[in-house]
């Protein structure tokens, strides 16, 4: 195991047919405490999902472990470094800020376009937003997702807006950034859409 998620464990495996590194995601609960015909309809729709900003799925199923059944997906891995391996100060002084608001941004279009299949990513935190290079332009990609609110008891708080405001937005902007671009206090918004609005209004009003 190399790393540990919200709902499950994370392992590091090699695919046999092409040689590459894949992460092998198993669920921590067997599938006979939990809701296992939303994990398989939640595996189909990040299955068929393109963006290029979320990693890849590849394989679904279940493995027996001690006479129960945990469902387990495969995924792409992304040998890059997350924002909770960065310092954020470090980051944002090396950052500049037009660039610091665009990966901002695209974390925002990401998770929006993804929410119009899943309700909620359920499991976004720092350690799970990986930053990368690609033909030199620094990219947002967002690794292990979770599953629909439905699937495990999560309430009505929306954990994505609450995530967004209180433990990712202060590692791309300080709020005297904010401030000097007239946005202000996010922290205080409440609805996912309200914070879209603020900041896809923002970056089209400044790029």
């Amino acid at each position: 195991m190399f790393s540990r998620g919200q709902n499950g464990d994370l392992l590091l495996i090699v695919n046999k047919i092409d040689g590459e590194l894949r992460v092998l995601k198993v669920y921590r609960d067997p599938v006979s405490i939990i809701n296992e015909a939303d994990l398989i309809e939640d595996a189909k729709k990040l299955a068929k999902f393109k963006n290029t900003n979320i990693v890849k799925l590849f394989e679904t199923g279940n493995l027996m472990f001690e006479g129960e059944r945990y469902f387990f997906i495969i995924m792409e891995y992304i040998e890059r470094k997350s924002f909770g391996e960065l310092i954020p100060v470090v980051f944002r002084e090396k950052t500049s800020f037009n660039e610091r608001l665009n990966l901002f941004t695209e974390l925002l279009e990401t998770i929006i376009s993804f929410r119009k299949d899943y309700e909620l990513h359920n499991d976004l935190h720092p350690g799970n937003i990986m930053l990368y290079t690609e033909c030199g332009e620094r990219k947002i990609k967002i690794i292990d997702f979770g599953t629909s609110k439905d699937t495990y008891n999560t309430g009505k708080q929306d954990y994505d807006i609450y995530m967004l405001r209180n433990n990712i937005l202060d590692i791309f902007v300080t709020s005297d950034e904010l401030f000097s671009q007239g946005i202000d206090n996010p922290s205080e918004i409440a609805d996912f859409n309200d914070l879209k609005k603020v900041f896809l209004k923002n970056k089209i009003k400044n790029f």
